[in-house]
């Protein structure tokens, strides 16, 4: 009777450290998974901030012409040609201080900017990227002549300058791996991009200076480099 009562105490005992053992490797198994989780967002979000190159195309900014530029050009003799049908982005990322070129639309009808600039990421988290920017450009304001006029042809406006002062938002929606490496991603984002434009305008006649806020919206693609 005693050998038995050892028996189911020695069963009893092993079947509890089993138990023991098993909640230990579960807990270790989670530890290590949600170790590995931490590791990853705090990798993408390293990723957001180190070298690589990133493209936005945006829809025709909407905007308006806040100050000046109203009467800059004669409109009972000329028309704008329209806007561009994007606007593009490119840029070049450092940790936390992008370089960039653009092809912007303003807010005056028909006028578009070169620009190249700088600009620096104001905050980031495993979705959303905040990027205020600045930046200094050219101007090019294509201007079609309405009728038939003696002495006057269509012209193109390309003396003058620009400043914008802006922010771009980007919503991470996904990311895939490069060249077999989870070190090397592509990101893709939705991005709205907000500013002020100031514009100034010198050509013979037709010279102005204004301010112009903007708003676009458009899809972004970012390849990091980290490694």
């Amino acid at each position: 009777m005693q050998f038995v009562m050892n028996a189911k105490h020695s069963i009893f005992k092993i079947l509890f450290v089993l138990v023991a053992m098993l909640n230990y490797a579960h807990a270790e198994e989670n530890a290590k998974k949600s170790h590995h989780y931490e590791e990853r967002i705090i990798e993408e979000l390293g990723m957001s901030n180190k070298i690589g190159l990133g493209v936005n195309v945006f829809a025709p900014s909407c905007g308006f012409v806040l100050l000046g530029l109203n009467d800059v050009y004669r409109k009972d003799l000329f028309e704008t040609k329209g806007a561009l049908p994007v606007n593009v982005e490119f840029y070049i990322q450092f940790p936390y201080l992008p370089i960039f070129a653009e092809i912007l639309n303003t807010g005056v009808k028909g006028l578009w900017t070169y620009a190249f600039g700088f600009n620096w990421v104001a905050y980031v988290n495993h979705y959303i990227k905040v990027r205020g920017y600045l930046s200094f450009g050219g101007v090019v304001f294509p201007l079609k002549l309405k009728h038939e006029t003696p002495g006057l042809s269509d012209v193109t406006i390309y003396d003058g300058g620009t400043f914008t002062l802006a922010a771009d938002v980007e919503y991470k929606f996904g990311s895939l791996g490069l060249f077999g490496s989870d070190k090397h991603r592509c990101y893709f984002s939705l991005v709205g991009k907000a500013g002020i434009t100031v514009i100034g305008l010198e050509y013979e006649d037709i010279k102005g200076f204004g301010i112009s806020p903007f708003v676009s919206i458009g899809i972004g693609s970012f390849f990091s480099f980290y490694d």
